[in-house]
């Protein structure tokens, strides 16, 4: 994977925790606007029982008015309080996809790190690889002096078989290059 490819991952995983988080603000302003028509229809309804009793009898009038009255503060006050509590929480759950989309982000962005640079070291060894076959070749065959090293056996056969696969008649098409890699047991995974 190219330094280009981890940095678009980097930047579409960074996308999706804007559009997670730009949700859940939504969806926080939506619980809110739904509380607050809740709390005004509540008192709406507070409010016509009211003038329902009054017509009923001028005598209890007062007493019910202020009952109403009562019961609309206290409908109004849990329904701000519901509403409170349903901010809070789609604010919370926001905060935490957040956090999880940073630490996603960060784990691509090293992720991407370890790859490249793990291309660097193949590529280094694939060069030299080449240079010591060149060499060889140039030379009239190999030195007999020194044996190959064992991850130097284990690149030469992996060149060798993509040449051959490069050379074969059959048609590779549709065929991810990358997905029968292997990568050398010579290569010590990063922590």
């Amino acid at each position: 994977m190219s330094e280009h490819s981890s940095s678009r991952a980097a930047d579409l995983a960074a996308q999706q925790v804007e559009t997670i988080v730009a949700a859940a603000q939504a969806a926080a302003e939506q619980i809110k606007e739904e509380a607050q028509r809740e709390a005004k229809d509540d008192r709406h309804r507070a409010e016509r029982d009211a003038e329902r009793i009054r017509e009923e009898g001028k005598r209890d009038a007062d007493q019910q008015l202020d009952l109403a009255r009562k019961e609309a503060v206290r409908i109004d006050d849990a329904a701000s309080t519901r509403a409170s509590e349903r901010v809070k929480a789609a604010q919370e759950a926001a905060d935490e996809a957040l956090t999880e989309a940073r630490a996603v982000t960060t784990g691509l962005r090293r992720l991407g790190e370890s790859l490249s640079s793990q291309a660097d070291r193949i590529l280094r060894d694939v060069q030299a690889a080449h240079r010591r076959i060149s060499s060889e070749l140039r030379v009239g065959g190999p030195a007999p002096a020194r044996a190959p090293e064992p991850e130097e056996e284990e690149l030469l056969r992996t060149i060798q078989a993509g040449e051959r696969a490069r050379r074969s008649p059959e048609p590779r098409r549709g065929v991810n290059p990358i997905e029968d890699f292997e990568v050398p047991n010579w290569v010590e995974p990063e922590g």
